[in-house]
């Protein structure tokens, strides 16, 4: 049985996930959650197969699945390849969780939806702490940069989120 969890923000997904385990194994069910850090892995795989001798690889994190199945891909083609998560400073949760190797919460105030996580969801993050080699945050104004930036470069329009790799490789170098 696949039972899907809308309307939430991903802790709160986590949440709700773990209590109806939780209902389900009271009952007698030996049900388990599965949380899927797969999300990323085709792309992750694409991207170290058609580069060769990546440094590092920079990835949007919200409940962090995607950095971790992408990071995973990448490893698996090319071990030596650093992956560098990069959140809103606004939602700094998963990136303060990170550091601190536990979950930490916190509330979130940022322009970029598609990076909140408010308390860090249990599965994803185990992954994430396994395969990703570092964490940063980034401010609303390095996002918005990001997006200029992309439409003037790329012609590509794109959300926040879709600007958080570019800005945190654009701190780094």
């Amino acid at each position: 049985m696949l039972i899907a969890i809308e309307g939430l923000d991903q802790s709160g997904k986590a949440t709700q996930a773990e209590r109806l385990r939780d209902q389900l194994r009271e009952g007698g069910s030996r049900a388990r959650l599965v949380s899927f850090p797969d999300y990323g892995t085709s792309i992750g795989e694409e991207i170290a197969r058609a580069l060769q001798g990546i440094d590092a690889v920079f990835v949007p994190l919200g409940g962090g699945n995607f950095v971790s199945g992408l990071a995973t891909a990448i490893k698996g083609v090319q071990p030596d390849a650093r992956a560098i998560a990069v959140q809103a400073k606004g939602s700094p949760a998963m990136v303060e969780s990170f550091h601190a190797k536990r979950p930490v919460e916190r509330p979130c105030d940022t322009i970029a939806d598609g990076l909140v996580t408010r308390v860090p969801p249990g599965l994803a993050f185990r992954a994430m702490l396994r395969v990703t080699d570092d964490a940063m945050l980034v401010g609303d104004e390095a996002l918005l940069a990001g997006m200029h930036a992309l439409m003037e470069s790329a012609h590509v329009l794109v959300e926040p989120a879709g600007a958080a790799a570019l800005a945190g490789a654009e701190r780094v170098f």
